[in-house]
């Protein structure tokens, strides 16, 4: 389970020991995991995804992700790539057949413990957290930015977000400039929210999300 967390946490989920552990309750953690799927109609005909393959840790179906190679699927790194982008970041768990019947839920507690020892596998490697950051991160009511707005303290703190957390190319001005706002669409395409370059309620839990976990106190 450590080594799903270990690969979780490079894709910066909604709800990490959540997604973890649908992929416990999938597979048990085994790579390797393949189950061949029986669906018949009433009358016992086969519907079109019968007889297709469950495949890997988190049993990403041959039917309906035919994009998703054999390779990948039956591969921890790209199985979890896959699964970021399949549940929407974390988001939607809807397709996991174990999270819509709360098969998940006897393993949140584990899952929860190796995502807390995988972060802090990880923090000893992560830059430190400005002392200045503290008075912005979670801090309520942040106004709505867009671009052209500034100076102001809330778009430095942005700005630093993006650049260390990021890795965007923008520079610490206050000011919401074109290159603030492009990495702000990056960031919001990466994360599955609105590309607006817009820096409102779901982006700012987004920047304070990446804030908390990419950088140490």
């Amino acid at each position: 389970m450590l080594e799903m967390a270990r690969e979780v946490i490079r894709f910066s989920f909604y709800d990490p020991p959540t997604v973890i552990a649908v992929g416990w309750a999938e597979s048990r953690g085994n790579t390797n995991a393949v189950g061949v799927v029986t669906a018949l109609r009433p009358d016992g005909s086969p519907l079109p995804w019968h007889g297709s393959r469950d495949r890997g840790v988190y049993q990403i179906n041959s039917y309906f992700h035919p994009e998703v190679s054999d390779a990948c699927a039956f591969g921890l790194p790209c199985a979890t790539q896959e699964t970021y982008r399949i549940s929407s970041a974390g988001r939607n768990m809807q397709p996991w057949n174990t999270f819509r019947t709360g098969a998940h839920v006897p393993f949140m507690a584990d899952a929860s413990v190796a995502y807390f020892l995988a972060v802090k596998e990880q923090q000893t490697g992560l830059p430190r957290r400005p002392d200045w950051w503290n008075q912005w991160i979670d801090k309520p009511n942040l106004p709505t930015i867009k671009l052209l707005d500034g100076p102001l303290w809330e778009i430095a703190y942005a700005q630093e977000v993006l650049r260390v957390c990021a890795a965007q190319h923008v520079q610490t001005t206050g000011m919401f400039d074109s290159p603030t706002c492009a990495g702000v669409k990056n960031l919001q395409r990466f994360f599955g929210l609105k590309a607006d370059g817009v820096i409102g309620p779901q982006t700012w839990s987004t920047l304070h999300y990446l804030a908390k976990t990419k950088t140490r106190p």
